[in-house]
């Protein structure tokens, strides 16, 4: 169970768009000068479409400050591109700007702003927001821990194929199913609480998913808990 309680301390980092279109232009000119290696030529080009008001350019030249690739790194610039980009709706961005209020970067900490962030670009279906929201709900973070709730962000996430949701749906089925050892059937209607779903893609096979308040003061004497 370490291995679950290392992969709900860290979150996901900045996501940088690196994907363009058939068409040339300021942000597909950034993007192939971005995956050469040439970070120079990367800002500039993002820079020229950023202030066309594209939030995929905004988004990467937020990440590219936030890294310091090319540029010295600054988190309050990060946070500027971010926030252009976020206003806009863009779930990228949006997530991104969770992430820095998490952990206090450019800002003061905030949980409250980090989950409003995470929830905007989860609902939009961006599978990263939807782990770092489901974290958030595991580890108590702005919200009261709620492990039914973190499942189900870890699971629409899993089911868009993302690899850190299944893994992380399997480590905290797994965490459910050692708690439930522990726990006499007739007590706590256990039982009822699980529903069969089906296997995931990347070969972890998920038995059931546990709609779960059950045995967070066990797992957490166990030192297997969310914490």
């Amino acid at each position: 169970m370490q291995n679950l309680r290392r992969a709900l301390l860290g979150l996901s980092v900045a996501t940088l768009v690196v994907v363009g279109t058939a068409v040339g232009g300021p942000f597909e000119d950034g993007v192939a000068a971005y995956q050469r290696g040439d970070y120079a030529i990367a800002l500039q080009s993002y820079r020229k479409a950023a202030d066309q008001g594209d939030a995929r350019a905004q988004n990467n030249l937020g990440a590219m400050y936030e890294s310091g690739q090319g540029v010295p790194q600054s988190y309050t610039e990060a946070m500027r591109w971010y926030r252009l980009a976020a206003d806009q709706g863009y779930a990228n961005a949006q997530n991104n700007l969770g992430s820095m209020y998490i952990y206090g970067r450019g800002v003061p900490q905030n949980y409250a702003e980090a989950m409003k962030w995470y929830r905007l670009a989860a609902d939009q279906g961006n599978a990263r927001a939807q782990v770092n929201l489901g974290i958030m709900y595991g580890k108590g973070q702005g919200t009261p821990k709620n492990y039914a709730e973190a499942m189900k962000w870890f699971r629409l996430a899993a089911d868009r194929g993302d690899a850190q949701g299944q893994v992380m749906l399997a480590s905290v089925i797994a965490m459910v199913w050692a708690c439930r050892r522990t726990i006499p059937r007739q007590s706590s209607g256990f039982a009822s609480r699980l529903t069969k779903v089906k296997p995931l893609g990347n070969s972890i096979s998920v038995i059931c998913i546990a709609r779960v308040t059950a045995c967070p003061k066990t797992m957490s004497r166990r030192g297997s808990g969310i914490a």
